[in-house]
Protein backbone atom coordinates (compact mmCIF):
# COMPACT_ATOMS: atom_id res chain seq x y z
CA UNK A 1 0.00 0.00 0.00
CA UNK A 2 2.88 2.34 0.81
CA UNK A 3 4.41 1.60 -2.60
CA UNK A 4 1.14 2.52 -4.31
CA UNK A 5 0.97 5.82 -2.42
CA UNK A 6 4.56 6.70 -3.26
CA UNK A 7 4.22 5.81 -6.94
CA UNK A 8 0.62 6.83 -7.53
CA UNK A 9 1.41 9.75 -9.82
CA UNK A 10 3.73 7.65 -11.97
CA UNK A 11 0.99 5.03 -12.28
CA UNK A 12 -1.55 7.68 -13.23
CA UNK A 13 0.74 9.06 -15.94
CA UNK A 14 1.43 5.57 -17.27
CA UNK A 15 -2.29 4.73 -17.26
CA UNK A 16 -2.97 7.69 -19.55
CA UNK A 17 0.14 7.60 -21.75
CA UNK A 18 0.47 3.90 -22.52
CA UNK A 19 -3.10 3.39 -23.86
CA UNK A 20 -2.71 6.52 -26.03
CA UNK A 21 0.55 5.23 -27.46
CA UNK A 22 -0.97 1.79 -28.02
CA UNK A 23 -4.01 3.18 -29.82
CA UNK A 24 -1.90 5.32 -32.14
CA UNK A 25 0.51 2.49 -32.86
CA UNK A 26 -2.29 0.02 -33.51
CA UNK A 27 -4.27 2.32 -35.82
CA UNK A 28 -7.02 -0.30 -36.22
CA UNK A 29 -10.22 0.68 -38.00
CA UNK A 30 -12.37 -0.09 -34.97
CA UNK A 31 -10.14 2.09 -32.78
CA UNK A 32 -10.48 5.04 -35.12
CA UNK A 33 -14.23 4.50 -35.31
CA UNK A 34 -14.50 4.47 -31.52
CA UNK A 35 -12.38 7.60 -31.16
CA UNK A 36 -14.36 9.39 -33.85
CA UNK A 37 -17.66 8.49 -32.23
CA UNK A 38 -16.77 10.96 -29.47
CA UNK A 39 -17.50 13.76 -31.91
CA UNK A 40 -14.47 15.53 -33.42
CA UNK A 41 -12.40 14.01 -36.26
CA UNK A 42 -10.47 10.94 -35.17
CA UNK A 43 -7.07 12.56 -35.63
CA UNK A 44 -8.11 15.48 -33.42
CA UNK A 45 -9.26 13.15 -30.63
CA UNK A 46 -6.12 11.00 -30.70
CA UNK A 47 -3.82 14.02 -30.94
CA UNK A 48 -5.50 15.65 -27.96
CA UNK A 49 -5.22 12.41 -25.99
CA UNK A 50 -1.49 12.09 -26.76
CA UNK A 51 -0.83 15.76 -26.01
CA UNK A 52 -2.73 15.61 -22.72
CA UNK A 53 -0.95 12.41 -21.70
CA UNK A 54 2.44 13.93 -22.48
CA UNK A 55 1.70 17.11 -20.54
CA UNK A 56 0.57 15.11 -17.52
CA UNK A 57 3.67 12.91 -17.61
CA UNK A 58 5.90 15.99 -17.94
CA UNK A 59 4.13 17.72 -15.03
CA UNK A 60 4.56 14.66 -12.82
CA UNK A 61 8.24 14.40 -13.83
CA UNK A 62 8.85 18.05 -12.88
CA UNK A 63 6.96 17.75 -9.60
CA UNK A 64 8.76 14.52 -8.65
CA UNK A 65 12.19 15.55 -9.96
CA UNK A 66 13.83 15.53 -6.51
CA UNK A 67 11.86 12.92 -4.60
CA UNK A 68 11.59 10.24 -7.27
CA UNK A 69 14.08 7.43 -7.54
CA UNK A 70 16.32 7.25 -10.65
CA UNK A 71 14.14 4.42 -11.91
CA UNK A 72 10.96 6.51 -11.54
CA UNK A 73 12.58 9.50 -13.24
CA UNK A 74 13.60 7.28 -16.14
CA UNK A 75 10.06 5.91 -16.38
CA UNK A 76 8.54 9.38 -16.44
CA UNK A 77 11.00 10.59 -19.05
CA UNK A 78 10.17 7.55 -21.16
CA UNK A 79 6.46 8.31 -20.86
CA UNK A 80 7.00 11.89 -21.99
CA UNK A 81 9.04 10.75 -25.00
CA UNK A 82 6.48 8.04 -25.89
CA UNK A 83 3.57 10.48 -25.72
CA UNK A 84 5.44 13.00 -27.87
CA UNK A 85 6.31 10.31 -30.41
CA UNK A 86 2.69 9.16 -30.56
CA UNK A 87 1.53 12.76 -31.07
CA UNK A 88 4.00 13.27 -33.91
CA UNK A 89 2.96 9.95 -35.45
CA UNK A 90 -0.73 10.84 -35.40
CA UNK A 91 -0.12 14.30 -36.83
CA UNK A 92 2.06 12.80 -39.56
CA UNK A 93 -0.60 10.21 -40.33
CA UNK A 94 -3.20 12.92 -40.94
CA UNK A 95 -0.82 15.44 -42.51
CA UNK A 96 -2.60 15.30 -45.89
CA UNK A 97 -6.09 15.75 -44.39
CA UNK A 98 -7.27 19.20 -43.36
CA UNK A 99 -10.43 19.69 -41.31
CA UNK A 100 -12.54 22.58 -40.08
CA UNK A 101 -15.80 22.83 -38.20
CA UNK A 102 -18.62 24.46 -40.16
CA UNK A 103 -22.25 25.27 -39.50
CA UNK A 104 -25.17 25.68 -41.87
CA UNK A 105 -28.94 25.92 -41.76
CA UNK A 106 -31.48 23.39 -42.97
CA UNK A 107 -35.19 23.84 -43.40
CA UNK A 108 -35.98 23.72 -39.69
CA UNK A 109 -32.71 23.11 -37.82
CA UNK A 110 -29.06 24.18 -37.77
CA UNK A 111 -26.29 21.69 -38.48
CA UNK A 112 -22.77 21.32 -37.12
CA UNK A 113 -20.39 19.53 -39.44
CA UNK A 114 -16.77 18.81 -40.23
CA UNK A 115 -15.47 19.69 -43.67
CA UNK A 116 -12.56 17.47 -44.65
CA UNK A 117 -10.43 18.43 -47.63
CA UNK A 118 -7.03 17.66 -49.12
CA UNK A 119 -4.06 19.83 -48.25
CA UNK A 120 -3.51 22.58 -50.78
CA UNK A 121 -5.96 24.35 -53.04
CA UNK A 122 -8.99 23.10 -54.96
CA UNK A 123 -11.34 22.99 -56.59
CA UNK A 124 -12.00 19.42 -55.50
CA UNK A 125 -14.85 17.08 -56.33
CA UNK A 126 -16.97 16.73 -53.23
CA UNK A 127 -18.86 14.12 -51.26
CA UNK A 128 -21.58 14.49 -48.64
CA UNK A 129 -21.59 11.68 -46.08
CA UNK A 130 -25.00 10.10 -45.36
CA UNK A 131 -25.36 8.42 -41.96
CA UNK A 132 -26.49 4.98 -40.99
CA UNK A 133 -29.34 4.53 -38.53
CA UNK A 134 -27.39 4.84 -35.25
CA UNK A 135 -27.16 8.16 -33.37
CA UNK A 136 -23.37 8.37 -33.72
CA UNK A 137 -21.53 11.67 -33.82
CA UNK A 138 -19.95 12.80 -37.03
CA UNK A 139 -16.41 11.80 -36.08
CA UNK A 140 -17.44 8.15 -36.45
CA UNK A 141 -17.46 8.69 -40.22
CA UNK A 142 -13.97 10.15 -40.24
CA UNK A 143 -12.53 6.74 -41.12
CA UNK A 144 -14.27 6.86 -44.49
CA UNK A 145 -13.85 10.61 -44.92
CA UNK A 146 -10.07 10.41 -44.51
CA UNK A 147 -9.82 7.72 -47.18
CA UNK A 148 -11.91 9.79 -49.57
CA UNK A 149 -9.82 12.91 -48.92
CA UNK A 150 -6.68 10.97 -49.82
CA UNK A 151 -8.38 10.13 -53.10
CA UNK A 152 -8.74 13.86 -53.79
CA UNK A 153 -12.23 14.67 -52.49
CA UNK A 154 -13.61 17.27 -50.14
CA UNK A 155 -15.99 15.54 -47.71
CA UNK A 156 -18.74 17.07 -45.59
CA UNK A 157 -19.83 15.10 -42.53
CA UNK A 158 -22.61 16.70 -40.50
CA UNK A 159 -23.91 15.51 -37.17
CA UNK A 160 -27.18 13.72 -37.72
CA UNK A 161 -30.44 15.37 -36.71
CA UNK A 162 -30.68 15.39 -32.91
CA UNK A 163 -27.08 14.21 -32.44
CA UNK A 164 -23.98 16.11 -31.34
CA UNK A 165 -24.06 19.74 -32.41
CA UNK A 166 -27.05 19.46 -34.75
CA UNK A 167 -30.52 20.56 -33.70
CA UNK A 168 -33.80 18.69 -33.82
CA UNK A 169 -34.62 15.31 -32.32
CA UNK A 170 -33.24 11.92 -33.23
CA UNK A 171 -36.09 9.59 -34.18
CA UNK A 172 -35.70 6.34 -32.26
CA UNK A 173 -39.08 4.63 -32.36
CA UNK A 174 -39.91 5.04 -36.07
CA UNK A 175 -36.44 5.28 -37.50
CA UNK A 176 -37.38 3.88 -40.92
CA UNK A 177 -40.81 5.46 -41.27
CA UNK A 178 -41.61 7.39 -44.44
CA UNK A 179 -41.74 10.59 -42.43
CA UNK A 180 -38.29 10.11 -40.92
CA UNK A 181 -36.60 8.97 -44.14
CA UNK A 182 -38.17 11.97 -45.89
CA UNK A 183 -36.92 14.30 -43.14
CA UNK A 184 -33.39 12.87 -43.26
CA UNK A 185 -33.31 13.20 -47.05
CA UNK A 186 -34.19 16.87 -46.65
CA UNK A 187 -31.26 17.25 -44.25
CA UNK A 188 -28.94 15.75 -46.86
CA UNK A 189 -30.23 18.18 -49.49
CA UNK A 190 -29.34 21.06 -47.17
CA UNK A 191 -25.81 19.66 -46.79
CA UNK A 192 -25.48 19.34 -50.57
CA UNK A 193 -26.47 22.96 -51.05
CA UNK A 194 -23.95 24.05 -48.42
CA UNK A 195 -20.97 22.20 -49.88
CA UNK A 196 -21.82 23.40 -53.39
CA UNK A 197 -21.32 26.99 -52.18
CA UNK A 198 -17.77 26.38 -50.97
CA UNK A 199 -15.21 28.19 -53.18
CA UNK A 200 -12.78 25.25 -53.30
CA UNK A 201 -15.43 22.72 -54.37
CA UNK A 202 -16.23 21.72 -57.94
CA UNK A 203 -20.03 21.90 -57.86
CA UNK A 204 -20.24 19.83 -61.06
CA UNK A 205 -18.82 16.80 -59.26
CA UNK A 206 -20.76 16.38 -56.02
CA UNK A 207 -21.76 12.92 -54.86
CA UNK A 208 -23.18 11.08 -51.87
CA UNK A 209 -21.40 8.42 -49.84
CA UNK A 210 -23.66 6.44 -47.56
CA UNK A 211 -23.69 3.56 -45.13
CA UNK A 212 -26.50 1.20 -44.16
CA UNK A 213 -29.72 3.23 -43.67
CA UNK A 214 -28.36 5.65 -46.27
CA UNK A 215 -29.57 3.13 -48.84
CA UNK A 216 -33.03 4.69 -48.47
CA UNK A 217 -32.00 8.25 -47.59
CA UNK A 218 -29.30 9.01 -50.16
CA UNK A 219 -31.18 8.00 -53.35
CA UNK A 220 -34.24 9.95 -52.19
CA UNK A 221 -32.08 13.02 -51.53
CA UNK A 222 -30.49 12.62 -54.96
CA UNK A 223 -33.90 12.74 -56.64
CA UNK A 224 -34.43 16.14 -54.98
CA UNK A 225 -31.11 17.77 -55.82
CA UNK A 226 -29.78 18.07 -59.37
CA UNK A 227 -26.37 18.75 -57.83
CA UNK A 228 -25.92 15.06 -57.01
CA UNK A 229 -23.92 13.43 -59.79
CA UNK A 230 -23.03 10.02 -58.33
CA UNK A 231 -23.63 7.65 -55.41
CA UNK A 232 -21.29 5.39 -53.44
CA UNK A 233 -23.07 3.10 -50.98
CA UNK A 234 -21.52 0.70 -48.46
CA UNK A 235 -23.71 -2.20 -47.29
CA UNK A 236 -26.79 -0.09 -48.02
CA UNK A 237 -30.08 -1.84 -48.96
CA UNK A 238 -31.70 -1.36 -52.34
CA UNK A 239 -34.90 -3.08 -51.16
CA UNK A 240 -37.70 -1.99 -48.83
CA UNK A 241 -37.50 -1.48 -45.07
CA UNK A 242 -39.81 -4.48 -44.62
CA UNK A 243 -37.54 -6.78 -46.59
CA UNK A 244 -34.50 -5.54 -44.68
CA UNK A 245 -36.33 -6.03 -41.39
CA UNK A 246 -37.27 -9.62 -42.25
CA UNK A 247 -33.70 -10.42 -43.21
CA UNK A 248 -32.36 -8.88 -39.99
CA UNK A 249 -34.85 -10.91 -37.95
CA UNK A 250 -33.94 -14.16 -39.70
CA UNK A 251 -30.19 -13.57 -39.49
CA UNK A 252 -30.00 -11.99 -36.03
CA UNK A 253 -28.53 -8.71 -37.31
CA UNK A 254 -25.20 -9.64 -35.63
CA UNK A 255 -26.78 -8.89 -32.23
CA UNK A 256 -28.24 -12.34 -31.58
CA UNK A 257 -28.13 -15.85 -32.98
CA UNK A 258 -29.55 -16.38 -36.45
CA UNK A 259 -32.91 -18.14 -36.63
CA UNK A 260 -32.49 -19.27 -40.24
CA UNK A 261 -29.36 -20.42 -42.05
CA UNK A 262 -28.02 -17.98 -44.62
CA UNK A 263 -28.58 -20.22 -47.63
CA UNK A 264 -32.20 -20.84 -46.63
CA UNK A 265 -32.78 -17.17 -45.89
CA UNK A 266 -31.41 -16.23 -49.33
CA UNK A 267 -33.93 -18.52 -51.03
CA UNK A 268 -36.82 -17.35 -48.87
CA UNK A 269 -36.13 -13.63 -49.48
CA UNK A 270 -37.72 -13.91 -52.92
CA UNK A 271 -41.05 -14.59 -51.22
CA UNK A 272 -40.89 -11.43 -49.07
CA UNK A 273 -42.88 -8.53 -50.49
CA UNK A 274 -41.97 -4.86 -50.49
CA UNK A 275 -43.57 -2.74 -47.78
CA UNK A 276 -42.78 0.69 -46.42
CA UNK A 277 -40.00 2.86 -47.83
CA UNK A 278 -38.47 1.12 -50.84
CA UNK A 279 -35.17 2.22 -52.37
CA UNK A 280 -36.28 0.82 -55.74
CA UNK A 281 -38.59 3.77 -56.41
CA UNK A 282 -35.83 6.37 -56.02
CA UNK A 283 -33.26 4.27 -57.86
CA UNK A 284 -35.62 3.81 -60.81
CA UNK A 285 -36.03 7.59 -61.04
CA UNK A 286 -32.37 8.59 -60.83
CA UNK A 287 -30.12 9.00 -63.83
CA UNK A 288 -26.71 9.12 -62.13
CA UNK A 289 -24.00 6.46 -61.83
CA UNK A 290 -23.83 4.54 -58.59
CA UNK A 291 -21.58 1.98 -56.92
CA UNK A 292 -22.50 -0.36 -54.06
CA UNK A 293 -20.27 -2.49 -51.83
CA UNK A 294 -22.03 -5.44 -50.19
CA UNK A 295 -20.80 -7.96 -47.65
CA UNK A 296 -21.44 -11.60 -48.47
CA UNK A 297 -22.01 -12.35 -44.77
CA UNK A 298 -24.02 -9.24 -43.87
CA UNK A 299 -26.70 -10.15 -41.34
CA UNK A 300 -28.24 -6.67 -41.38
CA UNK A 301 -29.23 -6.26 -45.03
CA UNK A 302 -30.06 -8.85 -47.73
CA UNK A 303 -26.95 -8.38 -49.86
CA UNK A 304 -27.76 -10.89 -52.59
CA UNK A 305 -31.27 -9.54 -53.17
CA UNK A 306 -30.00 -5.96 -53.08
CA UNK A 307 -27.39 -6.79 -55.72
CA UNK A 308 -30.07 -8.40 -57.91
CA UNK A 309 -32.15 -5.21 -57.73
CA UNK A 310 -29.21 -3.26 -59.13
CA UNK A 311 -28.62 -5.87 -61.82
CA UNK A 312 -32.25 -5.62 -62.88
CA UNK A 313 -32.20 -1.81 -63.00
CA UNK A 314 -29.02 -1.90 -65.06
CA UNK A 315 -30.29 -4.56 -67.46
CA UNK A 316 -33.91 -3.47 -67.90
CA UNK A 317 -33.79 0.27 -67.24
CA UNK A 318 -30.30 1.14 -68.45
CA UNK A 319 -29.17 2.50 -65.09
CA UNK A 320 -25.43 2.99 -64.54
CA UNK A 321 -25.38 1.00 -61.32
CA UNK A 322 -22.60 -1.38 -60.37
CA UNK A 323 -21.87 -3.42 -57.28
CA UNK A 324 -19.29 -5.69 -55.75
CA UNK A 325 -19.88 -8.28 -53.03
CA UNK A 326 -16.93 -8.88 -50.70
CA UNK A 327 -16.54 -12.51 -49.56
CA UNK A 328 -16.47 -12.91 -45.79
CA UNK A 329 -17.49 -9.31 -45.14
CA UNK A 330 -20.27 -8.36 -42.75
CA UNK A 331 -22.08 -5.08 -42.22
CA UNK A 332 -20.09 -1.93 -43.07
CA UNK A 333 -17.84 -4.26 -45.11
CA UNK A 334 -15.94 -5.38 -42.01
CA UNK A 335 -13.97 -8.60 -42.25
CA UNK A 336 -12.14 -10.80 -39.77
CA UNK A 337 -9.09 -11.89 -41.72
CA UNK A 338 -6.83 -13.24 -39.03
CA UNK A 339 -6.25 -10.00 -37.13
CA UNK A 340 -7.23 -9.42 -33.50
CA UNK A 341 -10.19 -7.21 -34.47
CA UNK A 342 -12.27 -6.72 -37.62
CA UNK A 343 -11.38 -4.09 -40.19
CA UNK A 344 -12.92 -2.67 -43.33
CA UNK A 345 -12.04 -5.08 -46.12
CA UNK A 346 -9.07 -3.68 -48.08
CA UNK A 347 -10.72 -4.79 -51.31
CA UNK A 348 -13.69 -2.55 -50.47
CA UNK A 349 -11.43 0.51 -50.39
CA UNK A 350 -9.74 -0.59 -53.59
CA UNK A 351 -12.99 -1.10 -55.48
CA UNK A 352 -14.44 2.22 -54.31
CA UNK A 353 -11.33 4.17 -55.24
CA UNK A 354 -11.09 2.46 -58.63
CA UNK A 355 -14.72 3.28 -59.42
CA UNK A 356 -14.32 6.90 -58.32
CA UNK A 357 -11.17 7.38 -60.42
CA UNK A 358 -12.96 5.96 -63.44
CA UNK A 359 -16.28 7.77 -62.97
CA UNK A 360 -15.89 11.21 -61.39
CA UNK A 361 -13.33 12.83 -63.75
CA UNK A 362 -15.65 12.13 -66.69
CA UNK A 363 -18.52 14.15 -65.17
CA UNK A 364 -19.17 17.57 -66.73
Amino acid sequence: MRWLRSHGFELLAAALVLPAVGVVAWNADVVRLAAGALGPPTGTVLSAWCAGAGVLAAAVAWWRRRRASPRSRALLLGLVVAAAAALVTERWRTRDVSTRTVRFDGVDIAFTATLYHPAGGGPWPAIVMVHGSAPLKRGFYGLWAEHLVRSGFAVLVADKRGVGGTGGEFERRNNTSRENIDRLAGDVVAAIAFIARQPDVDARRIGLFGLSQAGWVAPLAATRSPLVRYLVMVTAPTVSVHEEGVWSDWRGDDARAARIAQADAERMMDTVASRGVDARSSLATLDVPGFWVFGADDNSIPSAKSARVLDSLRTHAGKAYQSVTVPGAGHLAFVRDGGPVPRVAPVAWEEIERWLRRTVPALH
